[in-house]
């Protein structure tokens, strides 16, 4: 494939042909590098198969990050490759300000390609408190600090009250987390 490539590349850029012109509209002003190299090492925050063979991809926000979409897309592609199948994506956002990022992609070039994607994302400080701290299960009681709606003080003293009913073990735990 790779001697296949190799001579089409030939053929393209330096006989030339008019198949580029019908392709793309108009002659190439000049080639480009085609060669990508990656530094980078992506780590995206939690990708899980569910019970039901799905798989799932969890991303934490600090801050409203306008490029956040792109890096998704980008997870989303590796994540199709590597696992063979599309991930479903939330991003679940615990900044302080209140969730402004864009959720969705929706680009028409001039030749008329389309990109169309969209994430579902998660403000965490909308959920409701009295829900989180309801939960049986710690780490949802911890969550409820991220409410940005509820009393800090009195949110603050229910998970206090929760965390130091647990078992010593669970206790220690949850106050690395905390």
């Amino acid at each position: 494939m790779q001697n296949f490539d190799v001579a089409l590349k030939e053929i393209f850029q330096t006989i030339g042909t008019s198949l580029t012109v019908k392709l793309a509209g108009a002659d190439p002003a000049e080639w480009l590098n085609v060669e990508l190299p990656e530094t980078r090492n992506p780590r995206a925050d939690f990708v899980y198969r569910l019970v039901t063979g799905l798989l799932f991809h969890t991303e934490f926000a600090s801050h409203n990050d306008a490029e956040l979409i792109w890096r998704m897309l980008d997870y989303l592609s590796m994540l199709r490759k590597k696992y063979g199948q599309v991930p479903r994506q939330v991003v679940l956002y615990m900044g302080r300000d209140p969730l402004r990022m864009p959720n969705r992609i929706e680009e028409v070039d001039p030749n008329g390609n389309l990109l169309v994607y969209q994430v579902q994302m998660l403000d965490l400080g909308d959920l409701d408190a009295e829900e989180l701290l309801a939960s049986e299960t710690i780490g949802d009681v911890i969550l409820a600090v991220l409410n940005r709606r509820a009393d800090p003080k009195w949110t603050l003293r229910r998970i206090l009250d929760r965390i130091v009913r647990l078992e010593p073990e669970q206790r220690m735990r949850a106050c690395r987390c905390w």
